[in-house]
Order: structure tokens, then sequence, then C-alpha cells
């Protein structure tokens, strides 16, 4: 999984979450730079797991770039605002498989990588 979270207090507790409920995590502070770790290493991630509101590029944003090389890597975004307001982001981009509502409990996210990454492996 690839997160990509701004805030670094943020990022770093979100990492050791991912990895207690296990999975491999490497993470990017920003969209851009996710993007370009994503080409220099095509094939690796399962997954990107990236929060929606950044400076310089949302997650929406980064989403819509990212299904131009990687149009079959799901990403779920992580928002502080309701899921509700991203339905028409999801619905433009197909990429965005799922929305999680900071805060996040450790259970939820596990139960949205899982069905996530399984309804990927049935579409492969």
């Amino acid at each position: 999984i690839l997160l990509v979270e701004d805030e670094e207090s943020v990022r770093e507790m979100m990492t050791q979450m991912i990895r207690r409920i296990g999975y491999e995590v490497a993470h990017c502070a920003a969209g851009s730079e996710a993007i370009d770790h994503l080409r220099e290493n095509p094939g690796k991630y399962d997954l990107v797991l990236s929060d929606h509101m950044m400076p310089h590029m949302t997650g929406v944003e980064m989403a819509a770039e990212v299904r131009v090389d990687f149009p079959d890597l799901p990403v779920v975004l992580i928002s502080g605002y309701s899921p509700k307001k991203l339905e028409s982001a999801m619905a433009e981009n197909p990429s965005i498989k799922a929305v999680l509502k900071k805060p996040i409990a450790s259970a939820k996210l596990l139960q949205t990588l899982q069905s996530v990454l399984r309804a990927q492996k049935k579409a492969a």
C-alpha cells in the first residue's frame, strides 16, 4: 500500500496502523511525490491510500493522474468531509473505490482495504 498524507504526525500514525493490520506500506508526503514514486516503481503497489485535502494537489486530482498511468490501481481517499461530498468525484474517477471518513478506526480501515483489494483481484 502506498500512503499519501501531507501531515507528518498523521502519516506516521497511519503507517503504524496499516502495518499493525498486516499490510506492507510505503508513504509519500504529497500527490506529485506519490505519482513520481509510482512511475519509478511500476507494479509495486496494490492500492493507494490518500488524504483528500493536501496542498498543491488534492487526493481526487492525484487519483486522476494515477489513473492515466495505472488505470487498474485502486485509490481509497481519506477525508474529513462526508463521503457523500465525494460521491461525484468517485463517479467521475473509477479509480477511487472508497472514501474513509476521519478519524479512522483500524477495524474500518482493515475492512475497507480488504474489500477493495478483494474486488480488485476478482476484476483482474
